[in-house]
């Protein structure tokens, strides 16, 4: 199946989801942070409803309340939609990258951090 039967499929199973997260691509609110010569890689996600940063894990973890709620808790959903944005980023190779040495990590985690709190 090509790029744009996958991205209609997506977006038929994940509906309002899928627009958000594809809105977040197309507005370039995705970034692939990689760490020591991709040792290791994980993604931010900004939300602009909540003005903060989401960090998301693969398919695996993301810190929003929607995902703890929704994906982990009540089981409602497979993905939040800060990891729909990720999967459709890889996909699409629409987003930025950050390549991060141990210089730059701690003050990176640090502004990350600070981030994802939420701003009331």
């Amino acid at each position: 199946m090509n790029k744009k039967g996958i991205l209609e499929d997506f977006r038929k199973k994940y509906g309002k989801d899928f627009v958000k997260a594809y809105t977040a691509v197309k507005r370039k609110r995705v970034m692939k942070v990689i760490y020591k010569d991709a040792q290791q890689v994980f993604w931010i996600v900004y939300s602009p409803y909540r003005r903060r940063f989401h960090l998301v894990v693969s398919d695996l973890f993301c810190t929003c309340r929607d995902f703890y709620l929704n994906v982990v808790l009540r089981k409602k959903r497979d993905y939040c939609y800060h990891i729909l944005a990720r999967k459709l980023a890889e996909m699409t190779g629409m987003y930025e990258t950050r390549y991060l040495d141990e210089k730059t990590l701690q003050r990176f985690i640090i502004e990350l951090y600070i981030n994802l709190k939420y701003i009331d």
